[in-house]
């Protein structure tokens, strides 16, 4: 549960996943309530997950979160 299974396509994949807002608050019960706590003081309504690469090998993957407005492709190749 959680974040995890969002966590996993990026991983095996190398491929972004966004989260929308439903989406975003769906999985925030899941997570520990220090997480949702502070997704709630930073207003955060959409999450991106992109696979962090090293010479071409994914070595992991990095999670940001904000509000107000959804995540662009744009944001997607900046992310990367």
């Amino acid at each position: 549960p959680g974040i995890l299974p969002y966590y996993l396509p990026v991983l095996a994949e190398g491929q972004s996943a966004f989260l929308s807002q439903k989406a975003f608050e769906q999985m925030l019960p899941q997570l520990p309530p220090s997480y949702r706590s502070l997704s709630r003081q930073q207003g955060a309504t959409e999450l991106m997950i992109a696979a962090l690469r090293v010479g071409g090998m994914i070595v992991g993957a990095l999670a940001c979160s904000r509000g107000g407005q959804p995540y662009t492709e744009e944001d997607r190749l900046l992310f990367q």
